[in-house]
């Protein structure tokens, strides 16, 4: 939780308590959740987020993203996927 109207969470096909097949990424802005476009499909098991342009998720298969912020847009990028 980066603040009471910032907060991240990341999980699997949707399900942020059982993660299965596919990636989820959720942030919180204070009143609601919202999906945030994932570019892979990999399950997501955590998030840290150091600032609100600042932070890393990991998940199956060694993948972890870095949150970015490019052109005005936040985005999740790919780090390192493993084979």
């Amino acid at each position: 939780m980066i603040s009471l109207t910032e907060c991240w969470a990341v999980g699997g096909n949707g399900n942020i308590t059982y993660p299965s097949d596919g990636a989820t990424i959720l942030r919180w802005d204070g009143q609601d959740w919202s999906m945030v476009e994932s570019p892979v499909t990999n399950t997501l098991y955590a998030v840290s987020m150091v600032s609100s342009t600042d932070g890393c998720a990991v998940g199956a298969n060694g993948v972890i993203l870095r949150y970015q912020v490019e052109l005005n847009q936040k985005v999740f990028c790919p780090m390192l996927m493993a084979d």
